[in-house]
């Protein structure tokens, strides 16, 4: 009974001293960087869903309300050209877009912003808009595509997990230069390691002909994959330069590090990186926006 006992506390002191180490090994801080001059600031931002059926409690209607500042704050403080938001949606008991409280709030606050990747609800996927700066581009062109391509309308379930996964896209030209710019913006599966690969190869496919035709294309999102994993992999061979990113940028919403980065970014090779990617890890006016980090980048179009 004693040695049982024994071996039991030295599992979980050294699982402890693992979890330590994983978090001490994922939390390295970076300050948000000054933009260079004329480069395009590019972020990307898992924000997580708003229960509208409670009240209480995590990710409810009471939590919105203390976290939708401190996300504004997050927001203006990264300062983006181009941002890819995932999750943002309010949860009702119907589908539906007449509701979406976190893409609403940061519209009204911050003016000098549009937004794309939008359409009939059950068939463009409101969770998953593309914002940008008016003053600096013009939306040229606006799709999506579900996770696999046979699933037409967004809201039927998914062949795994229940959830609908797809990617949003843009094509804006730069007012500036009149280069245009192509963005993705993905989710992939959570639980799922070959609807994961099978969504890399279906964005492979529809980012072919743009890249072969010399456009510049941005790829960004919550992967769900770390580096080195396949679907990053596949991306990779298609040409897409998808840098390593430094420690977490999910943090469970405790600011707790126990994996590499799941939220990526991909360049075409006629993108040139001005500042590599760097996870924003803070807390903003003292709490969490989200239970993953933005992620953001400046480029130059070459």
């Amino acid at each position: 009974m004693i040695l049982a006992i024994g071996v039991i506390l030295g599992a979980i002191v050294l699982l402890l001293v693992l979890v330590s180490a994983s978090h001490w090994l994922h939390s390295e801080k970076h300050p948000i960087p000054p933009q260079p001059e004329n480069s395009i600031r590019l972020a990307t931002y898992n924000v997580h869903y708003i229960k509208l059926q409670e009240e209480t409690g995590q990710w409810s209607i009471e939590d919105w309300h203390r976290r939708k500042e401190p996300l504004n704050t997050a927001f203006r403080a990264i300062g983006p050209d181009i941002i890819t938001f995932q999750e943002m949606e309010s949860f009702a008991s119907e589908n539906g877009d007449e509701v979406n409280l976190a893409r609403d709030y940061l519209l009204e606050r911050n003016p000098e912003y549009s937004y794309a990747a939008r359409g009939d609800w059950t068939y463009c996927p409101m969770t998953q808009p593309i914002f940008y700066r008016t003053s600096r581009f013009e939306l040229l062109d606006e799709g999506s595509f579900a996770f696999p391509e046979t699933y037409k309308r967004m809201r039927h379930t998914c062949e795994i997990g229940g959830y609908p996964y797809f990617a949003s896209w843009v094509k804006l030209r730069v007012k500036a230069t009149g280069q245009t710019l192509r963005v993705v913006n993905m989710h992939l599966d959570y639980c799922n390691q070959k609807n994961r690969r099978k969504s890399a190869e279906l964005i492979s496919q529809h980012i072919d002909p743009w890249m072969a035709d010399g456009d510049h294309v941005v790829l960004m999102g919550d992967f769900n994959s770390w580096d080195g994993m396949r679907p990053l992999r596949v991306l990779a061979r298609r040409g897409l330069n998808i840098p390593q990113i430094a420690g977490s940028t999910f943090h469970f919403n405790r600011g707790l590090h126990l994996f590499a980065a799941i939220d990526h970014m991909g360049f075409s090779e006629n993108i040139r990186l001005a500042t590599t990617p760097v996870v924003v890890r803070q807390k903003f006016l003292g709490e969490y926006p989200s239970d993953h980090y933005p992620l953001l980048s400046d480029v130059y179009l070459e």
